[in-house]
């Protein structure tokens, strides 16, 4: 049959109370409270938070306020920023956080991620952020060569190694409800069950296609019907939930020097995000070669 679901402007002030309220107005706190206890290291990884929270809003939203944004004492209405100028800003608080985290390069006391405080983790993590943020802004500037060569300078610097052992993740160490589990498995087992399934994913036909049914077996159960998600692996209530992974990194690199025309190049990195996958999930994906017809060329690699 047939369902009514009356909506308020409460469901969706929620998201921005979310966003500012509680995520960017507590790291403005943090960031103060650790700047006054000369806790350098703690206020840079706070700034680098703020900048991918913002980051990910304007890439989400596209104007959105910011220079006016978590300052109860001056506006309780902040205006909205254009996304380019947001992306330019956000740019700004990332090199704020890396200055500040490199001028103190101690453990942090306290981490969110699986980097353990890590602040050699934390400045990888910032450079990939500013990398794929740089390559979003690239598009309003048609893909010029400075913006292509920041994303192959700031991606090299950050999350590439192909062991994963620089990949950042959410942990849900014990799984527990409301607490620290999965939000996937929250949803999708315990919250509404049944709600959604898999069974027409892109992906399954699409990993089907380039040999990668271990990475596919992983997060689909395709024994299911339908088709749902593998609320025993990947979506499990104690899978970690990606922030930042090595194969985005390569990828990142690979569509730079495409868009420049660096064909060779690119198809190192590519490859590169192959292998990447092939060690996390135990598949086989073959390395293009230089004949392969999908690398042969820019438009080849690029559609």
């Amino acid at each position: 049959g047939y369902y009514d679901y009356l909506t308020s402007s409460q469901d969706y002030a929620n998201d921005w109370i979310t966003a500012y309220d509680n995520v960017v107005y507590n790291l403005r706190l943090c960031q103060k409270e650790a700047g006054t206890a000369g806790q350098n290291n703690l206020e840079g990884a706070a700034l680098i938070l703020e900048g991918m929270q913002v980051g990910t809003l304007t890439a989400l939203f596209g104007s959105v306020p910011y220079s006016q944004a978590a300052q109860p004492s001056l506006t309780s209405t902040p205006k909205f920023d254009p996304q380019v100028t947001v992306y330019g800003e956000v740019q700004a608080t990332l090199d704020s956080g890396i200055a500040l985290l490199n001028s103190n390069k101690a453990a942090l006391p306290a981490d969110i991620y699986s980097s353990g405080g890590n602040p050699d983790e934390w400045l990888a993590l910032a450079y990939s952020e500013k990398a794929k943020f740089e390559m979003q802004l690239a598009r309003f500037d048609g893909y010029t060569t400075a913006d292509l060569n920041n994303v192959i300078t700031w991606a090299k610097e950050g999350i590439v190694n192909t062991d994963g052992s620089q990949d950042v993740n959410f942990l849900h160490t014990n799984g527990v409800y409301n607490g620290d589990m999965n939000l996937w498995y929250s949803f999708g087992v315990d919250d509404r069950s049944g709600y959604v399934d898999a069974h027409r994913s892109f992906e399954i036909p699409m990993m089907e296609s380039y040999g990668m049914g271990q990475q596919m077996n992983y997060y689909f159960d395709t024994s299911a019907s339908p088709v749902d998600l593998n609320y025993n692996n990947g979506f499990s209530a104690t899978s970690p939930f990606p922030i930042f992974r090595a194969s985005e990194g390569n990828l990142l690199i690979a569509e730079a020097y495409a868009r420049m025309g660096d064909v060779s190049s690119a198809r190192t990195y590519l490859n590169a995000a192959i292998t990447y996958n092939n060690n996390m999930f135990g598949d086989s994906t073959a390395a293009y070669a230089s004949t392969d017809a999908a690398v042969s060329s820019q438009s080849a690699i690029l559609q």
